[in-house]
């Protein structure tokens, strides 16, 4: 005991010297450079976790693995028809597509519903012009369900998940394209998968 609290100054000492050279060095950098060092980070990141595969039915009843879009970015978006705030943030996933998707995103819906004729009638009254799945229980535990709706996660080129949000507010409307950012800047070759829409 006596040799830990001799040691304790020393301790201190080198805390506070490591803090002060990492600690102020984060601070003298702009919000905007940190958020480019963390999108650099996560895009350099060989441990970023990888996303679940899965196989699901979409709307026409193809089948459809998440590995199909290896190669491509991809938001992959779980939503409900009874729940508000999926709706309020489906036009902002819509324009995602249409402006990105030549890019090589590709926005992925996961309706966690139990009726596919709801979620049919759903997304033809919303005119959805991205990819539409039915999800299931398993898929849901697979991304660490019971899931909080929306919650969407970004996917980079390479099938690792870069980054996760769960609910929907309007200040997320304008943080989409940075949150997809270190899956969209991801290299890679892009591939076309088969149509499911």
């Amino acid at each position: 005991m006596k040799r830990f609290l001799s040691a304790l100054p020393l301790l201190l000492a080198m805390a506070t010297t490591i803090y002060a050279i990492f600690g102020n060095a984060q601070k003298n950098s702009s919000p905007a450079l940190q958020k480019e060092d963390r999108q650099q980070t996560l895009i350099s990141d060989p441990f970023l976790p990888a996303a679940p595969n899965f196989e699901l039915k979409s709307l026409n009843g193809s089948t459809v693995r998440l590995s199909d879009y290896r190669g491509k970015a991809v938001l992959l978006n779980f939503w409900a028809t009874w729940c508000v705030p999926c709706k309020t943030e489906m036009p902002w996933l819509e324009q995602m597509q249409q402006k990105y998707g030549p890019q090589g995103l590709e926005v992925i819906g996961i309706a966690m519903d139990d009726s596919p004729g709801a979620v049919r009638k759903f997304v033809e009254d919303m005119h959805v012009n991205y990819i539409m799945l039915l999800g299931t229980q398993i898929v849901g535990r697979l991304y660490g369900g019971p899931l909080g709706l929306p919650t969407t996660f970004f996917i980079d080129r390479t099938g690792k998940i870069t980054d996760q949000n769960t609910g929907c507010h309007y200040q997320r409307r304008n943080s989409l394209v940075g949150d997809i950012s270190p899956a969209y800047c991801q290299p890679g070759a892009e591939q076309e998968p088969n149509s499911h829409k």
